[in-house]
């Protein structure tokens, strides 16, 4: 059974000021920023005492539980699309393989249109104050990610690049509000994603999202989010133009983090070369 069919069969064991909650939340498109207590109590009339009272009536053992849970059931499966080849591109005098590569062409000419330099100053001030970096993507997203984290690693940063979820939990329980976490997703929907993202929120660690979609909940979860563009290629592939444009920006971030402090990249960049001229053969 799935969670919103259990919700809508506990409804009846809950008193009329507890339905009226409940209904409200199920009934209304709501903001992460305004989901809490205090004003779900007030959209409803009622008390903060009954939202967390009707939680525990439906089995949780609070309100911060039944928020992560009932985010993670709204929230969709990021699936992996059955490619199908256009006849159109296949059929027409252009090599299909020129055409690829035109729409490439446009994905990053689309991306650099909505290109943030103030905002990706600031995320590179972050990762290079940051104490320890985490970086999540699933598919074709971690590809970017192990390029992130080998460009970070390169000015000396302490940064890991997960694809699996449960090293993802385990990495981020002993992370603070002095680390940072970056989530790479195409869809902005991905639901091991997004429960990095709950987490980040509750241990007030800053949290940076590169993804297609800035009205996902991934970017609406994000301190900072990071757009790029997406187009579908001559096989109707979405995720090829989208990893693109993020390891363009990538490649935008790491720029900026270089020239955070130029001298100090530098220096670490003659003690690679040394390390590897003298111990690589």
């Amino acid at each position: 059974m799935s969670f919103i069919k259990k919700l809508i069969n506990a409804r009846e064991n809950l008193s009329i000021s507890e339905k009226v909650i409940l209904d409200y939340i199920m009934n209304h498109k709501i903001a992460i920023s305004d989901f809490n207590v205090e004003r779900i109590a007030d959209e409803t009339y009622t008390s903060a005492s009954s939202v967390v009272r009707m939680c525990k009536k439906l089995g949780f053992s609070g309100f911060k539980d039944f928020k992560i849970d009932y985010i993670l059931a709204k929230s969709k499966t990021e699936l992996i699309k059955k490619q199908v080849f256009s006849s159109e591109f296949i059929e027409g005098e252009e090599p299909i393989s020129l055409s690829i590569i035109k729409q490439h062409i446009q994905a990053l000419k689309a991306t650099s249109a909505i290109f943030d330099q103030e905002k990706i100053k600031n995320i590179a001030k972050i990762i290079m104050n940051a104490k320890k970096i985490l970086v999540f993507g699933k598919g074709n997203s971690y590809l970017v990610s192990k390029d992130l984290e080998l460009k970070l690693k390169m000015l000396g940063r302490s940064c890991v690049a997960n694809d699996e979820f449960h090293n993802q939990m385990i990495d981020q329980t002993f992370m603070s509000d002095k680390d940072l976490v970056i989530l790479i997703s195409n869809s902005g929907r991905t639901k091991e994603l997004i429960s990095a993202a709950l987490l980040a929120k509750e241990q007030k660690i800053t949290l940076v999202v590169i993804t297609s979609e800035p009205n996902s909940l991934l970017a609406e979860l994000s301190d900072y989010v990071v757009i790029t563009y997406k187009s579908k290629d001559a096989f109707n592939d979405e995720e090829s133009s989208s990893r693109i444009s993020q390891l363009c920006m990538i490649d935008a971030i790491n720029a900026e983090c270089i020239l955070y402090n130029h001298q100090d990249a530098s220096n670490k960049e003659k003690r690679i070369y040394e390390i590897f001229k003298k111990y690589v053969r």
